[in-house]
């Protein structure tokens, strides 16, 4: 997690130091006295790396040492994005829907076998978020919302390499899996950085934590047990501005003619 948001970070330094050479007109108004505002339609796209805390406590035995390393593994997803952005001034209130998936890789290591838990969940997250104008097209911000679960039942896939010709067990261990297992909403807050071009070029970096657990465990005879599980996200978007009126610079945007 550390080097990608590294890397991250320094591909948003890039395009930023390349966005203060450019004039950006559309962003130069936060200086004015017009208090109309400006209202914008924004698209993105991108990708996101994120994961599951304490997801081994779910499968951690409770009343003996386990005999298996366990490795748990980050992943990468598609992101889409939609927002309504009302800006005032240096200030935007942005009202967002973004779909991804949520979820990580928990694999235990046994002597002879090894088992592996793919956890994957669609989401549909609603945000409200306040964003500041610091420098021309460059905003910073920070948000907050609550996330729909689109596949509470059966976000949990099970495998194994227990018996390679005998897929009984494992069929069995992935029923009881669905069975105990339910995917919850997602109550979550984050930060972000971008860079608006006159163009209507965005480009954005966010973090998103989880701030409510995702994972319900119910009884279960393989003693999987309850913990809190939240998320972690760090997301790049780039995207596309459509602008509806922009009265701080006297202008309505010609491609919606």
């Amino acid at each position: 997690m550390k080097k990608l948001l590294f890397i991250l970070l320094l591909s948003a330094t890039s395009v930023l130091a390349y966005g203060y050479t450019k004039n950006c007109l559309r962003c130069d108004w936060h200086g004015q006295d017009d208090r109309r505002g400006r209202l914008t339609l924004n698209f993105k796209g991108g990708a996101t790396y994120g994961t599951i805390n304490q997801i081994y406590s779910i499968y951690e035995p409770l009343v003996w040492s386990p005999n298996y390393d366990y490795e748990i593994k980050g992943k990468f997803y598609p992101v889409m994005s939609v927002d309504l952005n009302f800006g005032i001034n240096i200030f935007r209130l942005d009202l967002r829907a973004t779909y991804s998936l949520k979820g990580t890789s928990f694999s235990k290591h046994y002597t002879n076998y090894d088992e592996k838990y793919d956890i994957n969940y669609h989401f549909v997250d609603f945000s409200l978020g306040a964003e500041l104008l610091i420098y021309k097209g460059l905003y910073m911000g920070f948000f907050g919302g609550y996330g729909l679960n689109l596949n509470p039942k059966n976000g949990i896939k099970y495998t194994s390499n227990l018996y390679e010709n005998y897929l009984e067990y494992d069929n069995d261990k992935q029923i009881v899996t669905n069975q105990s297992f339910s995917g919850m909403n997602d109550w979550f807050a984050g930060i972000n950085l971008g860079y608006e071009f006159y163009s209507g070029l965005v480009i954005e970096l966010n973090y998103k934590a989880g701030l409510s657990d995702i994972i319900n465990t119910k009884s279960n005879k393989y003693d999987f047990r309850n913990s809190f599980n939240n998320t972690q996200q760090i997301s790049l978007l780039i995207g596309y501005s459509l602008e509806f009126f922009d009265h701080e610079t006297k202008r309505i945007q010609k491609r919606w003619r």
